[in-house]
């Protein structure tokens, strides 16, 4: 019965099935792993360290929508996710240039040579959903240095050992192609590098002077741990450019035509997706970009008013007629002021001390603060309020606020209000104020 079930995970059925149910976002993997026996990391031929490392890892990773590989995705196709003697050169031996001439003093330090070997391994281990292990060794690091050496003379040290870089490399559960003011697909949260295993020889010392002198060096080096981050930088900036790209890809094929065969067309899409990223038997690193709810209903019942400092407000709300407050507890929500003919994005609904992220627990309140930083005239703006999730936006209907001129109308206190808009630090009022249209 077994085979019968390994295989059934391969077709698009079940592919299709399991990626249309709601943020099931592991579910082949779980399934493989649960009925197959397989391990999510090795496949047969691969072998793995006392560490639970794949070894001589290739770094190949690919990308797929809802478990569909894209026509064109990146040329080339996707970066490796592994490091070059190249990306390590400087930003090591600029690490181990410091250390050295911290410990053993600048005057007496002068830098000759560091050079690695041209063949890097690199190492994968899953941490846990969305993040990574990467290990990247190199055996037989060369340095050499010439040192004061006192009571002795000058030294020039050839040192030679083996170098590892341990990192910790995460993804975003969600992410926007393309997006600066999101945070980008991956991340290095730890980078440490190391060198073990050295040995050195003093040059121009005889013999029984040589041991006594490279002593102070190899310590020096041997027992520092080194920021690792520069080091693996390069290789994480090449994924993100690669995400966003296949993420705006799979944008303006959804807003075309849709992505067969459970993305259908929409022309309102945006480039956010959710993100599981995951090594998959036979060693590849697989992103897989997941699409699989319904765009949210568009704000209704929102509207503006100036604040005494020259900036906007704006609340989405309705009364019903028990006097009972709704408004929209869980869509992500942010406020848009259309500028130079395009909407510009003022109030995330994020990352201001006034937002409340859903799910929210009273009303979703946004503040226009460009506009009191701007040149306070009393030309009225047009805003709007939209909601989006991975599906994309929904934009509410378009609204006009005038604000305050500042020139003419000075703010009568420069104290700041109890409570709501100017409030600091931000306080929500408790009373619900009924804005001008709302019913």
């Amino acid at each position: 019965m077994q085979p019968s079930l390994c295989q059934a995970i391969s077709s698009s059925h079940l592919v299709s099935s399991c990626l249309r149910a709601p943020r099931v976002r592991l579910c082949i993997a779980a399934y493989v792993l649960a009925v197959c026996g397989l391990s999510a990391e090795v496949a047969d031929g691969q072998t793995t360290d006392s560490q639970g490392f794949v070894t001589n890892w290739p770094g190949i990773a690919v990308a797929r929508v809802n478990g569909n590989p894209l026509p064109l995705s990146t040329p080339g196709g996707f970066p490796p996710l592994s490091v070059s003697a190249s990306d390590v050169q400087d930003g090591l031996c600029s690490e181990i240039q410091n250390v050295i001439t911290a410990k053993l003093k600048l005057s007496k330090v002068k830098w000759d040579n560091c050079k690695l070997p041209a063949s890097l391994e690199t190492r994968i281990r899953s941490l846990g959903p969305n993040q990574f292990g990467l290990k990247v060794i190199a055996h037989g690091v060369a340095i050499t240095l010439d040192y004061a050496v006192q009571n002795i003379g000058t030294a020039t040290f050839n040192i030679t050992g083996d170098f590892e870089c341990d990192s910790v490399i995460a993804y975003a559960d969600i992410f926007t192609g393309a997006s600066s003011t999101k945070v980008p697909p991956a991340t290095v949260q730890s980078a440490t590098a190391t060198l073990s295993n050295l040995k050195a020889a003093a040059l121009n010392l005889q013999a029984d002077f040589a041991s006594s002198a490279s002593g102070p060096v190899l310590d020096s080096i041997q027992k520092q741990e080194y920021d690792g981050s520069a080091i693996v930088a390069s290789v994480v900036a090449a994924q993100n450019s690669a995400l966003n790209a296949t993420a705006i890809q799979a944008q303006q094929m959804i807003r075309t035509k849709g992505i067969a065969p459970d993305i259908a067309a929409d022309p309102n899409a945006d480039a956010m997706f959710m993100l599981n990223a995951a090594l998959v038997p036979g060693g590849n690193l697989v992103y897989s970009l997941i699409r699989n709810s319904v765009a949210p209903p568009a704000p209704v019942n929102c509207s503006g008013s100036a604040t005494r400092s020259g900036g906007v407000e704006v609340v989405c709300y309705s009364i019903a007629p028990s006097g009972a407050v709704t408004y929209d507890a869980t869509s992500r929500m942010r406020l848009e002021r259309l500028s130079g003919g395009s909407w510009q994005v003022v109030d995330n609904g994020l990352s201001n001390s006034w937002d409340l992220p859903p799910p929210r627990a009273a009303l979703p309140l946004f503040e226009d603060p460009l506009v009191s930083n701007s040149q306070p005239t009393a030309t009225s703006g047009s805003y709007r309020v939209v909601a989006y999730n991975d599906r994309g936006p929904s934009p509410g209907a378009t609204f006009k606020v005038t604000p305050k001129n500042l020139s003419s109308d000075p703010p009568a206190s420069t104290s700041h209000p109890d409570c709501g808009a100017g409030s600091a630090p931000f306080a929500r009022c408790t009373t619900i104020t009924t804005p001008p249209g709302i019913h």
